[in-house]
C-alpha cells in the first residue's frame, strides 16, 4: 500500500525539523514500499544530516586498518582518471549544479527556484575559509593566487575572486567550466580543464582549496593530485582541503576497480591519513590543523578530515 501524504509529512518533520517537502517530492516518496524505506531515504538527505546533534557516534579509535592501493603506474592512472572524467562530464551536462553538492534542491528542474540558496552556499564556504585562516593567524590578503580545485560551476570560485587577488578554477568537466565562465563576467578568473599529467595545475599558487572533490577520485588519483599540488604550492603558501580518510569496510585495488568499475554516478573513496601526511611531509609542508568534518555521512561509518597545511 502506498504511503500516505500524512505519514510522509510527519516522518520528514520528525527527522529533519524542517517544513515538509514540496508536493512533487512527496509524490515520489509515496511510491516507496515501506516506512523503513522512507526513513532510510530521509536520513540520506542534506536536511537530515545538518539537523543531527554534534555528538553523533563516530568511528572508534580501535577501527581496523584498510587495504587501500594508493599508487598506480602511468597507464593505470590514465585509465582511472578516464573513468572519473567520463562520469563527471556526464554529470556536468545532466545535473551540473546538483553534482556540486548532491542536494536535490539544485537539480535542473529546481535550480531556478533555489539559485539564491546555491549561491549562498558558496558564500558560506568562503566564510568557513576565512574562519579557518584567521584561527591559524592567516588571512586571504596574505596570498596572491588562489586555486579552487574541482571548481564545478564556480560556486566557491566566484566568492573567492572577491577576496583573493587572482583565482584559478580547475575541473574535469568542460561543461562545468563553461557554466562557471558564463557566471564570471565581473571577475578575472582563469578556468582550466583537469587533464593528465598536471591535473590542470600548470603554475604555482599560494592558496589551494578543495571541498567535496578529492573523494570522488580513486586513491591513486587523490594521491597524484595532492603530490602535484604540494609540489606547486609556493613557499609560505597554504593548502586547505577536505578528504575522507576512513570508511568502514572500504578497500581498493586498481586492477579490481578497472575490471568492474562501480555503476554509481558519484563514488566516494578514501586516502588514509598517513598517506596524506607523508605527501605533505615529503613536499616540506607542515600541518597547521586537522579537523573531522561531516562531509561524508554517517560519522559512525566514515571519517572525513578538513586539513590545513603550510609550506615552509
Amino acid at each position: 500500500m502506498p504511503l500516505s501524504e500524512q505519514e510522509i509529512r510527519i516522518a520528514w518533520q520528525a527527522l529533519t525539523d524542517e517544513p515538509p517537502p514540496d508536493d512533487a517530492l512527496i509524490g515520489q516518496m509515496r511510491q516507496l514500499p515501506s516506512l523503513a524505506a522512507l526513513r532510510q531515504l530521509v536520513m540520506q538527505t542534506h536536511a537530515f544530516q545538518v539537523s543531527l546533534p554534534r555528538a553523533t557516534a563516530k568511528v572508534p579509535l580501535n577501527a581496523p586498518p584498510l587495504s587501500v592501493e594508493c599508487a598506480a603506474d602511468p597507464a593505470m592512472a590514465r585509465a582511472l582518471l578516464a573513468l572519473v572524467g567520463a562520469k563527471w562530464r556526464a554529470l556536468g551536462v545532466e545535473r551540473p549544479h546538483w553534482s556540486v553538492t548532491g542536494r536535490d534542491e539544485f537539480l535542473p528542474d529546481r535550480i531556478a527556484d533555489n539559485r539564491a540558496a546555491f549561491d549562498s552556499s558558496g558564500q558560506e564556504d568562503l566564510a568557513t575559509i576565512r574562519a579557518i585562516l584567521i584561527r591559524n593567524g592567516l588571512s586571504p590578503d596574505m596570498f596572491h593566487h588562489a586555486c579552487d580545485f574541482g571548481c564545478g560551476v564556480g560556486r566557491v570560485t566566484i566568492p573567492l575572486a572577491a577576496v583573493f587577488k587572482r583565482v584559478t578554477g580547475c575541473d574535469v568537466s568542460a561543461e562545468h567550466l563553461r557554466i562557471a565562465q558564463s557566471e564570471t563576467n565581473k571577475h578575472d578568473i582563469r578556468f582550466v580543464l583537469v587533464e593528465p599529467p598536471d591535473f590542470g595545475m600548470t603554475e604555482p599558487f599560494d592558496f589551494w582549496f578543495s571541498h567535496l572533490v578529492l573523494q570522488h577520485n580513486p586513491p591513486p588519483i587523490m594521491a597524484a593530485i595532492l603530490r602535484r599540488m604540494f609540489g606547486l604550492l609556493a613557499p609560505g603558501g597554504v593548502a586547505l582541503f577536505q578528504i575522507p580518510t576512513y570508511i568502514r569496510g572500504y578497500a581498493f585495488d586498481c586492477a579490481s576497480y578497472l575490471r568492474a568499475p562501480p555503476a554509481e554516478a558519484i563514488e566516494v573513496h578514501v586516502l588514509p591519513q598517513q598517506h596524506v601526511l607523508a605527501l605533505a611531509r615529503d613536499a616540506g609542508c607542515d600541518v597547521l590543523e586537522i579537523r573531522e568534518d561531516t562531509a561524508v555521512w554517517p560519522p559512525s561509518e566514515a571519517v572525513s578530515n578538513t586539513m590545513l597545511f603550510r609550506k615552509r
